[in-house]
């Protein structure tokens, strides 16, 4: 597993396709998301009980496309999945991706 060091004590985890393929599910994604497998969502929940971890999903061309979001700690959901698509409004003044940023400033324990 790849992991990129971030400052203020925050690590991204890229879904590359060996860890795609690793923690594929053969029971499709997750409602509402192209790429989170069941195994991949196990995999935030127990992450998330040393930490906030979000899943974020984006998926642009051009002007065109969309963003899903879903936040554990602790080992439970504690932002509901998100989804902004084109024609699509998210909740006011907030995209899926930016809200996990409003919700947790630094998705860490600090």
């Amino acid at each position: 597993m790849n992991v990129v060091q971030l400052p203020q004590g925050m690590a991204l985890v890229p879904l590359t396709p060996v860890l795609y393929e690793r923690y594929e599910g053969s029971n499709g994604t997750y409602p509402g998301f192209d790429l989170l497998s069941e195994p991949v969502y196990r995999l935030g929940m127990k992450l998330s009980q040393r930490g906030a971890v979000a899943y974020v999903e984006a998926e642009f061309f051009g002007n065109s496309g969309g963003q899903d979001a879903i936040v554990w700690h602790h080992g439970a959901v504690v932002m509901q999945p998100l989804h902004s698509f084109d024609g699509q409004a998210p909740p006011p003044g907030v995209a899926p991706a930016a809200s996990n940023s409003r919700r947790y400033p630094l998705l860490s324990d600090q």
